[in-house]
């Protein structure tokens, strides 16, 4: 590392950091803080909204490293620039070029870093963060919905079955209780089966339920029935692994591992559209924190201006950068759903825009 590497890397770490903090806290002001002050004025403890803070702050931080990037280079390099330090080091015979690969080294450590808290810590601190706010709803009264809500549908993407399961979802054991089936036909409901218990019949897609009740409704009318004690009657559903890649659970909450492994059920079942969610969710952990590295370099040529332009200017270049980069990200995610682009594909497209970008901006400044 020459003295010119600790130069630069020590007008963008501090920065970085705080830029970090400062996007942090601008996110929760932006509506976690609410939710904060709600539960606290509803009776719930200290303890418990500390811990829905903790919680939540993991995946905020995934938002806000690429924009912290972003703006300790623009703060770092405009710093350089204001003091004449980029043409001292210039006239001195090291390019600009040079300058740029500790930001290059420090955004792609910071985007490695970003890739392995999207995928192993955001998961796990959004399953608590919403077990926290499900009890919470569920204290004031408000449904919260089944354990399980299993949404099947045909090949046009009819819906034809929603399986409800309010009691214990065994997936792996292939047993339900506490289950409710609706079916519908041609987009009419005709049929309901409560059952307190469902089994799975092994290598087949078929449930045996015990002790149900039925309704059904037919053009002419409607009934209802009630099995006798030890009755059982069979439905077609899907298999435990099928059910559980179809259910509605949140991809958020989901490490990337089951979101690859429900993404191949549910294109063997040819539920594409459920398949593509989960392949953009797991794009989108890649993609996101790479925008670290793609920002720093835009950040480090954007930085370098004339120095009589104020030091305000780097957070409002920042704010515009950001926003230009996740409306492009929305836009190719909404893509990718609709299955006009390959999840990966389209997700890494800003980035990659973003670097072409970052050439031209690179080379400008070098002139």
């Amino acid at each position: 590392m020459t003295r010119l590497d600790r130069l630069i890397l020590s007008e963008l770490i501090a920065p970085f950091l705080g830029a970090a903090l400062l996007f942090t806290g601008l996110f929760f002001a932006g509506g976690e803080l609410v939710r904060f002050a709600e539960f606290l004025q509803k009776g719930e403890s200290v303890r418990v909204v500390l811990q829905l803070f903790l919680l939540s702050v993991p995946g905020v931080m995934a938002y806000t490293f690429p924009m912290a990037m972003l703006l300790a280079t623009l703060l770092g390099f405009g710093r350089l620039s204001s003091d004449s330090e980029v043409v001292a080091f210039t006239a001195a015979g090291c390019s600009f070029e040079r300058a740029i690969v500790p930001v290059a080294v420090m955004g792609f450590i910071v985007s490695l870093i970003g890739v392995w808290f999207n995928n192993s810590i955001v998961p796990s601190a959004s399953r608590g963060r919403n077990v926290i706010i499900d009890n919470y709803k569920a204290k004031g009264g408000n449904v919260t919905g089944a354990r399980i809500t299993v949404p099947l549908r045909d090949k046009q993407g009819n819906l034809t079955t929603l399986i409800h399961v309010e009691g214990n979802a065994d997936l792996g054991s292939g047993e339900l209780t506490n289950v409710s089936i609706t079916q519908w036909e041609k987009g009419r409901q005709v049929a309901v089966f409560f059952a307190p218990r469902a089994v799975w019949e092994t290598g087949t897609k078929n449930w045996k339920l015990y002790d149900f009740d039925v309704a059904n409704w037919y053009k002419s009318g409607a009934s209802i029935a009630h099995a006798t004690t030890g009755e059982t009657r069979e439905v077609v559903l899907d298999t435990p692994d099928q059910l559980k890649a179809y259910s509605s659970g949140r991809p958020e909450d989901k490490d990337t591992g089951e979101l690859r492994e429900a993404s191949k059920v549910l294109r063997k079942g040819e539920n594409i559209d459920r398949a593509r969610e989960f392949e953009v969710e797991v794009a989108r952990r890649t993609s996101l924190p790479f925008a670290a590295f793609t920002f720093g370099l835009v950040g480090a040529a954007l930085g370098v201006r004339p120095p009589r332009e104020g030091k305000g200017i780097g957070f409002g270049l920042s704010v515009i950068v950001t926003f230009l980069y996740y409306v492009c990200l929305n836009v190719v995610s909404i893509i990718a759903r609709n299955g006009g682009l390959n999840a990966d594909l389209a997700l890494m497209l800003p980035n990659l825009i973003g670097l072409v970008i970052a050439i031209f901006l690179i080379r400008r400044v070098m002139r």
